[in-house]
C-alpha cells in the first residue's frame, strides 16, 4: 500500500521478546525509540517506533499480562536497514494487542501447528542420534556437517580464567560490547542500558580415547543447577572481590555426563577444536558399587510363647513358687499385708486354655 509516495504495510506477528524498554537520547529527553521483533513462525521482522508512539507501545506492552503477545500493526512505514527490511512508525501508524481478529486466530493456529511439527522433528532426530567416542568424533566426515552426535564423557577441567557468563542483548540475544562506556548491540544497532547475562562454561572433557574442548549451553546449566546467571551473581555468598568463580559451577568437574554435540563445518575442517553442546544429560548414576553380597540381613528371630503376667495384688497371700518349702512358716508373716514379691522371680507355667474354632455357614 502506498500513500503520498510512502510505502505503508499492515502486519501481524508474535512479539519475540516482551522484555523491552524505550531508549532515550541522553542529550534530548524528548527523543526516544523502542526496537522489537515480530515473527510469524517462519521469519522475523525488525520494527522501530520513535518518540510518543514508542512510549505508548512500551506502556501498553507492560500492561499486557498475556504470555503470548500477538500485535497487529496498521500503516507502518516500510524501510530498509543495513540491507534488511524493517518497519518504522508513521503518523497513521496504529497497533493492537491480542484483539479478536481472524488474522490473529489464523496466526495462533499456524504457530501451534508449526510448534507441533518442530517437536515431532526434534523427537525423530533424538531417536537416531548416534553415540561416538571422542576419538571417533574427531574423525567424522562431511556427512555429519550440522548434525548431532552423542558422547559419554567426564568433565576433567573447567576453564576458570575466562568469564563464566556473557552480557547479551535483551532483544536478539547476541553478545554486546562496551563502546564509549555503554553496552551496545551491533545486530540491533542500539545501546543496552542493562544487558541480560548468559552462562558460558568452557570445559575440557575426556573419555578413555581422548580429550575434547566443549562449551556447555546456558539453558542446560540453568536446568541442572536451578539458577540463572543473574541469580548466581547476586547471591549473598558470592563476592566478586573474593570468589572469582562460583563453587556450584566448579562442581561440574569430575562428573560424568552424556553430551549432545552439534558438529559444525569448522569442526570438520579442523579450523576449530571447540565443540558446542546442545544438551547435557546426567550426571549418570553409578550403580556398580551396590553389591548384593554386602546387603546386611537381619537374622530370623525366634518366636517365643506368650507370657502370662499376674498382678501382684493377687499374689500377696500366696508365697512365691521359688520360695515354697515344707517348713512351717510363722503366722505373722503369712498374715502380713505388706509382703513384697522379689523381682526376677520366675512365675510358674500356666496352662493356656485352647479355644474351639466355630465355623458358621451362611445360606443365601
Amino acid at each position: 500500500m502506498s500513500f503520498l509516495g510512502v510505502d505503508l504495510a499492515n502486519v501481524v506477528g508474535e512479539i519475540e521478546n516482551t522484555n523491552i524498554e524505550c531508549n532515550r537520547n541522553k542529550d534530548d529527553d524528548k527523543k526516544s525509540h523502542i526496537r522489537f521483533r515480530i515473527t510469524d513462525g517462519r521469519t522475523s521482522l525488525n520494527l522501530t517506533f520513535f518518540n510518543q508512539i514508542g512510549e505508548e507501545f512500551e506502556k501498553a506492552l507492560k500492561a499486557n499480562i498475556s504470555a503470548q503477545v500477538i500485535v497487529v500493526i496498521v500503516s507502518a512505514k516500510a524501510n530498509e536497514h543495513e540491507g534488511s527490511p524493517c518497519l518504522n512508525n508513521y503518523p497513521a501508524t496504529r497497533f493492537y494487542f491480542n484483539v479478536a481478529h481472524h488474522s490473529i486466530k489464523a496466526l495462533k493456529k499456524s504457530l501451534l501447528d508449526r510448534n507441533k511439527v518442530v517437536m515431532m522433528t526434534d523427537e525423530c532426530e533424538e531417536a537416531v542420534v548416534p553415540i561416538f567416542t571422542i576419538a571417533e568424533i574427531k574423525k567424522l566426515g562431511n556427512e555429519y556437517k550440522e548434525k548431532q552426535v552423542q558422547c559419554i564423557i567426564t568433565v576433567k577441567k573447567i576453564d576458570q580464567k575466562s568469564n563464566w557468563y556473557d552480557n547479551v542483548c535483551t532483544t536478539c540475544g547476541e553478545e554486546v560490547n562496551i563502546v564509549e562506556g555503554r553496552y551496545k548491540c551491533v545486530i540491533c544497532s542500539r545501546s543496552i542500558p542493562f544487558p541480560d547475562k548468559r552462562f558460558r562454561l568452557a570445559t575440557i572433557c575426556s573419555d578413555s580415547t581422548g580429550v575434547l574442548a566443549v562449551i556447555l549451553p546456558d539453558d542446560e546449566i540453568q536446568r541442572i543447577i536451578g539458577k540463572n546467571a543473574f541469580d548466581l551473581e547476586n547471591e549473598e555468598e558470592y563476592d566478586q572481590s573474593e570468589v572469582k568463580f562460583p563453587k556450584v559451577l566448579k562442581d561440574f568437574e569430575q562428573k560424568e555426563f552424556s553430551l549432545t554435540l552439534k558438529i559444525s563445518e569448522r569442526n570438520l575442517d579442523k579450523t576449530s577444536n571447540i565443540y558446542h553442546a546442545l544438551k547435557v544429560n546426567g550426571p549418570l548414576e553409578k550403580l556398580g558399587y551396590h553389591s548384593p553380597t554386602n546387603v546386611q540381613t537381619n537374622p530370623a528371630q525366634e518366636i517365643s510363647a506368650p507370657l502370662i503376667t499376674i498382678p501382684s495384688s493377687s499374689l500377696k497371700r500366696s508365697p512365691p513358687t521359688a520360695k515354697s518349702s515344707s517348713k512351717a512358716r510363722s503366722k505373722e508373716k503369712r498374715e502380713g499385708d505388706g509382703l513384697e514379691i522379689e523381682d526376677n522371680v520366675p512365675i510358674g507355667k500356666y496352662k493356656i486354655v485352647k479355644t474351639e474354632k466355630v465355623f458358621m455357614i451362611i445360606c443365601p
